[in-house]
């Protein structure tokens, strides 16, 4: 009579860890058309772009953090219409920034899947990010890991501490940079993994989850 407990047991403890997985992979709702999703109407401009990002902190204090953003026309739209607020536009004009933005961040292209990337890092060579080992897959589960067409970064900032460890001092570059990566492929639900790998020895793959939805 004990036994059948004892197996359930054992079998929730089993899959507790995709459940977590699973439920640690929030969906994401794209942009179809001029359809905005429910779940982002009223949300600011920040909010709907956090509903695209994915952070990732590292252990290891030479990244401190990078954050990826799936390009849609939701959170960009968004953030131009505060622009267009404080900068008193028109409408017009507000469109037409949206409009270019998105085709300068590779949004709508043909087969094309982009993503805007920061970082903030101190590792020497970290800060272009268009030297990492960037690598997708999906959404399509059958679909094979992908470079990017393209990879564009620069550096917005630089700010040079002293770091003292063990009476040991030290000069550092704290580096914030920017990048824009472009994947060929289709752009349908599913699920989206890229993985990224900083240009020194000793870095872990990092991964970014998106799971799309229509």
């Amino acid at each position: 009579m004990t036994r059948l407990p004892v197996v359930i047991v054992l079998f929730l403890l089993m899959i507790f860890p995709l459940l977590l997985l699973t439920g640690c992979t929030p969906l994401v709702h794209p942009t179809v058309g001029a359809q905005l999703h429910p779940e982002l109407a009223g949300l600011q401009a920040g909010q709907v772009r956090d509903h695209f990002t994915r952070t990732v902190v590292p252990p290891d204090l030479d990244v401190r953090w990078v954050e990826v953003t799936l390009i849609d026309p939701a959170w960009v739209a968004a953030e131009d219409r505060e622009w267009g607020l404080l900068a008193q536009a028109g409408e017009e004009e507000v469109s037409r920034r949206t409009v270019e933005r998105l085709a300068a961040l590779g949004w709508g292209e043909a087969g094309t899947i982009a993503f805007e990337v920061w970082a903030f890092t101190q590792c020497t060579g970290c800060a272009d990010l268009a030297r990492w080992r960037w690598e997708l897959a999906g959404p399509a589960g059958t679909q094979r890991s992908r470079f990017p067409e393209t990879a564009r970064a620069e550096v917005m900032s630089e700010e040079v501490q002293t770091l003292t460890l063990f009476g040991i001092s030290r000069q550092i570059t704290l580096s914030k940079a920017r990048g824009e990566l472009r994947f060929g492929g289709p752009a349908g639900p599913g699920q989206l993994v890229l993985l990224g790998t900083p240009p020194a020895p000793g870095f872990e793959p990092m991964r970014f989850v998106w799971q799309t939805t229509r």
